[in-house]
């Protein structure tokens, strides 16, 4: 799990995202899968549709939650912080782009 800290990022001057390990579910590890894609990739240009392939994946994730009757409080703390993380990232990304 990635969590962003960022002092100045509010100005687009600095992000850092700090990885925390958490152990998920084997039946949530698709939305995973997609958001360490979107974490780690290098490419600028493909940056965003990882970004977005993740949010959706994750939205997929917490809709079938929705619909579960047992307890997954734990699951949604976590997609809560990683769709945080993914916002995080995109105004890290959108900063830099519009940076003079």
């Amino acid at each position: 799990m990635v969590i962003p800290h960022h002092p100045g990022a509010e100005n687009g001057a600095y992000c850092q995202f700090i990885v925390i390990d958490r152990a998920t579910p084997d039946s949530s590890l698709a939305w995973h899968v997609l958001y360490q894609a979107a974490l780690f990739e290098t490419d600028r240009n493909k940056l965003p549709r990882r970004i977005a392939e993740a949010e959706n994946a994750i939205l997929v994730r917490i809709k079938e939650l929705f619909v579960i009757t047992t307890d997954h409080i734990e699951e949604d703390v976590v997609l809560d912080d990683a769709l945080y993380a993914l916002r995080a990232l995109r105004n890290c990304v959108l900063a830099e782009a519009t940076a003079p």
